[in-house]
């Protein structure tokens, strides 16, 4: 099942193609690209939808849901955030501590199989969008 184009470039951010600045605020102008509304018209609420959505739809692929749900929010909770990132700002900040764990699951996404099928066709990440984080 191939994600649809729109989100790509979410994908390859979570995948580390590209340069991170301030998580939210990088998002901000991805979606913007995507949906060709200006940026100042996106908020962190919108952003966080958005990825709740794509994560949701990975979570759905995992084979097991139930599972990856419960452990997805476990992380996002308070008393749980030390364990998997030690950064005292995510650990303050619900917003951020959301968008790392949706993006967390968002970079395991299987690009392709063993055999070698696509299973998401992401192309390549785009210097316009974003700075990358190494030249291509």
């Amino acid at each position: 099942m191939n994600k649809p184009v729109d989100y790509n470039h979410v994908y390859l951010y979570a995948k580390h193609h590209y340069k991170r600045a301030n998580r939210i605020e990088d998002l901000r102008v991805i979606l913007s690209k995507r949906s060709w509304v200006d940026v100042k018209f996106i908020s962190a609420n919108d952003v966080i939808n958005c990825l709740l959505g794509i994560t949701w739809i990975e979570i759905n692929r995992s084979g097991n849901p139930a599972m990856q749900f419960g452990e997805f929010v476990k992380h996002i909770l308070p008393e749980n955030r030390w364990q998997v990132n030690n950064n005292k700002e995510e650990l303050e900040d619900l917003d951020l501590a959301i968008v790392s764990a949706c993006l967390s699951i968002l970079s395991l996404s299987i690009v392709k199989d063993d055999e070698g099928n696509t299973s998401i066709e992401l192309g390549e990440p785009d210097s316009s969008i974003l700075p990358l984080r190494k030249e291509q």
